[in-house]
């Protein structure tokens, strides 16, 4: 599962086939992105703009624009729970429970991705032989400026 929060599998595809390769294709890869990014449908804020040349914060939303995205978001798609990281690590099992095929199965998470296959873990498909967890990215603790080195290179 590929980090962010918001990037696309898509950045993983090239490592992914890379993995395929050097296993001589011994082992299935799927990627998946999560709700409103990637190949999925787009969680656009239309209030914010984001995704257009009018927006005066780039990509990026000011917290006063986020209740009218929320707002708009919830008339389109009805209750956002559905975009939770639990909907998220749900999404991922019933695809894991429907193409798995009893074969092994190990999930893999980068950055964010981990915090995604942690909750994946809770959820304990018996289909999932193991886990690997890259980079780990931790809902709680110090900040980067408590640490003397701190890589941002990713």
């Amino acid at each position: 599962m590929q980090g962010g929060p918001g990037a696309s599998s898509t950045a993983m595809e090239s490592a992914m086939v890379e993995l395929h390769t050097r296993l001589d294709g011994a082992v299935n890869v799927y990627t998946m992105d999560h709700r409103g990014i990637g190949r999925s449908t787009l969680l656009d804020c239309v209030a914010a703009q984001v995704t257009t040349t009018g927006s005066p914060w780039g990509s990026s939303i000011k917290s006063s624009e986020v209740p009218a995205c929320a707002q708009a978001l919830e008339k389109k798609y009805g209750n956002l729970s559905s975009f939770s990281m639990t909907s998220a690590a749900t999404d991922m099992t019933t695809f894991i429970s429907n193409y798995s095929n009893e074969a092994n199965t190990i999930v893999y998470g980068v950055s964010y991705g981990t915090a995604l296959v942690e909750r994946v873990i809770h959820l304990d498909p018996p289909e999932v032989t193991g886990y690997v967890l890259d980079g780990v990215a931790t809902s709680s603790g110090a900040s980067a400026d408590k640490f003397e080195y701190f890589s941002t290179w990713d």
